[in-house]
Parts: structure tokens; sequence; C-alpha cells
């Protein structure tokens, strides 16, 4: 038989040419790898709590009196109705002014789906191509308004 070929094991370091250390006994290499499990616990463990010390932070965050509604999907927009669009990755105004008691549509015009946070509340879940949502303010005050996927999309409604 071709002394390649032989019974004999091939090491790691001989089937793919890597020198293979090491420099750890086994006592030593099995303490390692449960302080770095203990560790990995403990990060895991903190990062499961993030939801909850996030959730029990300050309410709302702008100028507006009061939580803020969910929004409900609307079948039609109406004539000369307050709405901001979504399309080309950006929200068209940047800027409406309403008065207090009007309801807002918001449209999403593109293929990319979209959401509408209002004051980081997603008060519409994942918006598709031509969804409208209508949402109405709580109380007079400014709305800072994103998009949970394309945190650079940025509008505010001030309603008065």
């Amino acid at each position: 038989m071709n002394e390649r070929m032989g019974t004999r094991p091939v090491s790691p370091q001989r089937l793919w040419g890597v020198p293979l250390r090491v420099s750890r006994s086994f006592a030593a290499s099995r303490e390692w790898v449960h302080s770095r499990s203990r560790h990995v616990a403990v990060g895991v463990a903190a990062l499961a709590l993030i939801p909850v010390l996030v959730g029990c932070g300050g309410g709302n965050e702008g100028t507006g009196a009061g939580p803020v509604p969910t929004a409900a999907r609307a079948a039609t927009l109406p004539a000369g109705a307050p709405l901001i669009d979504q399309d080309k990755m950006e929200f068209i105004p940047t800027e409406l002014k309403v008065q207090s008691g009007t309801t807002v549509y918001l449209k999403n015009s593109e293929a990319t789906v979209h959401t509408v946070t209002i004051e980081g509340k997603n008060v519409s879940g994942t918006m598709k191509k031509d969804d409208l949502l209508a949402w109405n303010p709580p109380a007079p005050g400014t709305y800072k308004v994103t998009c949970d996927f394309h945190p650079l999309m940025k509008a505010t409604i001030t309603v008065k």
C-alpha cells in the first residue's frame, strides 16, 4: 500500500498543511471553555433584559400630550385630506400642520415596505405598496414620524 494511503490516522497538520498548536492542557482548556460559557450566559441574560428596561422608559417623547393611538387601515383617501406619502425613500412632505381633530392619512406609494412609527410607536405594522393608513392625533402637539426599516426617513406632524 502507498504510505499516504496507510491505516495510520491522518493528523490535521498533515491533512490541511496547517500547523496546529495546542498550548493548553486538557484541564486548562475545559476551564477556559466553561469560563467562556459563563460569559456568554451572562451576555444573553443581559440582552434579554434590554426590551424590559426599554419598555419601562419614559412615556411620550414628543411635545404631544398623551399616548399615541394605533392607526387604522383606510380604504380610500378623502379629497383634500392631509396626506404624508412614503415615496422615493422619504416622507413627502416632511412637515405637515393640521388642526386638532383632523385625521392624517399616510400612504406607501412605492414597492419598498415601510412603517409609520410615531413618537417611537409603530402604529402601522409593515406597509406594502398602496397601503393607506388613517391616524387621529390624540392631542395638540408635535409628533415625530419615522420608518423602522429606514431610520433616515423623518417627518413631523404639528397639531394645533
